[in-house]
């Protein structure tokens, strides 16, 4: 349903006092000669009111994209048709959801309309990560002497999601405490099929040429061949945390960030044919369980874009809680945090002693909040001595997990790139 209303305009206030003004002065004078300026006012306001009506309007918003990447920008096209009588003058307005940068053009034009005319009008908005819900228009009919307005707000409904930044990983290394029976590439300690050297055995009939190795054979004057490490299928399971600190920073906050590198790792896990699963620990928990696939990603980075930063516990309270609940026995854990309190090294001591192996990546909040924050002497030491004690609480949770700062000025592949998963 939509809202809609006449309203005066502040000439249109100003008259209406002043003709209340005329009547009391006349009272209070006994001069009632004071009641003919009245004739003229109420005349024009009357005049104006009646040559004003609700507009019959529909209007239809248009993206041009409604699933991008964060980022990329898109164009909204509005189109206006009037089904009423002639309107002289009409502002329309979009409602652009908050978060979202106008890039070209403007959400509001002005703009007279025939009876059966349709105009429109197009503007440009950049995106960041998330879901993000256009959801009405407003439409100020204006009469000839600006006295009135007629004002309407028209639901018209569109869905825009911004899926996280990929980046893209040629080769990580992948372990885990337990492997799946179905081939992938995480080296098991089984023999079979796979890329990783294991050692030297004599031939065995059926072996194939490719497996003969020729130097070992003439050195041992009998037929040697190669055996290689099985690779197998693992669960990765990316836990993010989206707990309330995770605001700090400017329009891309630390979660933004987190959401990349855990987009990025999914990703390339599911590349390498291995299942990912993905929980979000902050507010109301979010869980994709493990899975494997081109549709499992999108199922991924679309939980990835629907998170904000919510919910004040201690994460190692979340994780004592979910450990249980979502985690697979022996899966490789990857959790992505800023790390901006000890409750995370405790969570991950947790994980450890639960029997799993732990790698952090953490987008440093040193290095978020410098991309908005003027530099200075205090701003500087300051930033200096965050360092050191977010440095010295990273070496004590390096002894239950592999840690990996990232400072946000250097790329992300520079980090995935040398880690070894497992």
């Amino acid at each position: 349903m939509s809202e809609s209303k006449p309203l005066f305009s502040n000439i249109a206030i100003i008259l209406a006092v002043s003709a209340f003004m005329s009547v009391i002065l006349a009272v209070a004078t006994m001069k009632w000669w004071l009641l003919a300026s009245l004739y003229p006012i109420l005349f024009v306001l009357f005049t104006s009111r009646f040559l004003i009506r609700e507009p019959v309007l529909s209007i239809q918003r248009t993206l041009d994209r409604e699933l991008v990447l964060e980022g990329e920008d898109i164009e909204v096209k509005i189109r206006v048709h009037n089904a009423g009588s002639t309107l002289n003058l009409v502002l329309v307005s979009d409602f652009v959801p908050e978060g979202l940068e106008l890039l070209e053009g403007n959400p509001s034009h002005l703009m007279s309309l025939k009876p059966g005319e349709t105009r429109e009008f197009r503007y440009r908005v950049g995106t960041k990560r998330g879901m993000w819900a256009f959801e009405k228009v407003q439409v100020d009919v204006m009469d000839p002497l600006g006295l009135f307005t007629w004002k309407q707000v028209i639901p018209v409904r569109n869905y825009l999601t911004a899926l996280p930044e990929v980046t893209w990983i040629k080769r990580v290394e992948l372990r885990a405490i337990r492997t799946r029976p179905t081939p992938g590439h995480v080296p098991s300690k089984m023999i079979g099929e796979g890329m990783n050297f294991h050692g030297l055995r004599e031939y065995v009939p059926g072996d194939a040429m490719r497996k003969i190795n020729w130097k070992a054979t003439a050195r041992h004057a009998r037929l040697i061949s190669n055996e290689y490490e099985a690779e197998k299928r693992a669960d990765v399971i990316i836990v993010v945390d989206s707990r309330e600190v995770n605001a700090l920073g400017g329009r891309v906050n630390a979660l933004d960030y987190s959401a990349r590198v855990a987009a990025s790792i999914a990703h390339y896990v599911l590349q390498v044919g291995n299942r990912v699963g993905l929980i979000s620990l902050g507010g109301v928990p979010r869980w994709v369980h493990p899975d494997h696939g081109s549709k499992h990603f999108l199922r991924i980075a679309y939980a990835l874009s629907s998170l904000r930063p919510r919910g004040k516990e201690p994460f190692d309270f979340l994780i004592r809680n979910f450990v249980n609940v979502y985690l697979t026995p022996g899966a490789q854990i990857i959790i992505v945090t800023p790390f901006l309190d000890e409750s995370v090294a405790k969570g991950v001591k947790i994980l450890k002693r639960s029997g799993f192996r732990v790698i952090v990546v953490s987008p440093s909040p040193i290095s978020i909040e410098s991309q908005i924050v003027e530099g200075g002497k205090e701003v500087s030491l300051a930033s200096k001595i965050l360092e050191l004690e977010r440095n010295t609480l990273m070496r004590k949770m390096a002894e239950d997990a592999e840690v990996y700062d990232w400072d946000i000025k250097r790329p992300l592949k520079a980090i995935l790139g040398g880690m070894k998963i497992g």
